[in-house]
């Protein structure tokens, strides 16, 4: 089995922590014996126009380099990577995130495609990597997989005529649906008109094991909270330290560590400052995974109380390490952990009940020691990138084949 991995949201030389999730799982499918090579579309910024650093390092991405093992190829397309461009221009008019993505990625795909064969197209996110993978698949009749990971792409989606009817049309045009929640699933399946397929994010636990790390000594005497998550306001930091700021009169010695990067991480420290929580809250920043991992080793809860939040990896990777987690209801999260099993779940935006539950969990050893235990054996027997990849393959050997779909697609024209 050979697949052609579609992602824009893929480690980059200068970046090797956006998107780890496509990349483990890349190497899960590696290991059960799936040959796959990865298209990761780039932003072209010519260098006299890449003015700042984040500009300068999107330029300095190389056509094509290895990690670890997985062959990526990188090819330029006009994508401008800016928030502000992306709500304004691409989800008016989709066009500008599809074709012209195509028409850049298209020498590429050609030079790839005339010196490999591939039974399967995995495009990852609808846009711009469904449209990709559909143009792939009539141009070449290779199946396509399209495995949409986040609610808030498909909300815009549907927010905008012409993009919900390409949206549409792509999703309907997918030989299987892949996503990482019974909801989205829901969502999905009333806009495809076909069965979804729901697989939860992943962790590697030997990657957890081998970053294990001692706790560090200034830590020796109190309850480390770890949140690990961009600075955005869905991701509730705002909640959190609401909830800490109410705990800080039941001397339960609670500390906080935020790992993470964004726009809004100067708002958190401003924060911070004016609850008066420096002594028991700290920023640390965007961290390498090892380190991540490290933290999560020898921390004593994980607490990420975000919403609109399919499933975030950062979970399954906590609880590969034997944490407890704190996370909100009716999220992605709710599907894998139980409340009162391997964590505690608590409404989104509530910082009282988050408070309670932080709380609970900080004032008993015992109860953090069972459900990390129990959060550690879940993760081990569900949320590998093993049984992921194990379960991805099952999926790719329902398809049609290349020469089937080719017959079929004869037919219809």
């Amino acid at each position: 089995m050979r697949a052609l991995w579609i992602s824009d949201y893929f480690p980059r030389p200068h970046d090797p922590t956006t998107g780890v999730w496509a990349f483990e799982t890349v190497r899960g499918l590696q290991r059960q014996g799936c040959d796959v090579e990865v298209l990761a579309p780039t932003p072209w910024i010519p260098r006299a126009a890449a003015w700042s650093t984040a500009l300068r390092r999107w330029a300095s991405v190389p056509p094509a380099y290895q990690l670890m093992g997985v062959p990526v190829h990188a090819p330029r397309c006009l994508h401008y990577p800016h928030r502000l461009v992306e709500r304004h221009l691409y989800r008016r008019w989709p066009q500008l995130d599809t074709e012209l993505v195509w028409q850049g990625c298209r020498p590429a795909v050609e030079s790839l495609l005339r010196r490999a064969r591939f039974d399967v197209v995995h495009a990852n996110f609808v846009f711009p990597a469904g449209y990709l993978g559909w143009r792939i698949k009539q141009a070449y009749r290779i199946p396509m997989v399209i495995h949409e990971r986040s609610p808030l792409r498909l909300a815009a989606a549907m927010s905008r005529p012409a993009r919900q009817a390409l949206y549409t049309r792509l999703v309907r045009e997918a030989n299987a649906l892949i996503t990482l929640n019974g909801h989205l699933a829901a969502q999905l399946q009333r806009v495809g008109r076909q069965p979804v397929h729901v697989i939860p994010a992943g962790a590697d636990p030997a990657s957890a094991s081998a970053a294990e790390a001692p706790r560090p000594e200034r830590y020796a005497a109190s309850v480390v909270v770890l949140c690990v998550g961009a600075f955005i306001p869905r991701k509730g930091h705002d909640m959190l330290l609401r909830a800490v700021e109410r705990l800080r009169p039941s001397q339960l010695n609670l500390h906080v560590i935020l790992i993470g990067g964004g726009p809004q991480r100067r708002a958190v420290e401003r924060q911070i400052a004016q609850r008066g929580l420096e002594g028991c809250v700290e920023v640390w920043g965007r961290r390498p995974p090892r380190e991540v991992l490290a933290a999560m080793s020898w921390c004593d809860i994980f607490a990420l109380p975000s919403w609109d939040e399919a499933f975030g990896t950062v979970y399954a990777e906590a609880m590969a390490c034997g944490r407890p987690i704190v996370a909100c209801r009716g999220e992605g999260i709710e599907d894998v952990v139980s409340d009162g099993s391997q964590g505690l779940l608590v409404p989104a935006r509530d910082a009282e009940a988050l408070a309670g539950a932080l709380g609970r969990l900080a004032a008993d050893a015992e109860l953090r020691r069972a459900m990390g235990e129990a959060a550690r054996q879940l993760a081990h027997s569900r949320l590998t990138y093993d049984v992921i990849a194990r379960t991805i393959l099952a999926i790719y050997e329902t398809l049609p084949s290349a020469g089937a779909l080719h017959a079929h697609l004869s037919d219809l024209c």
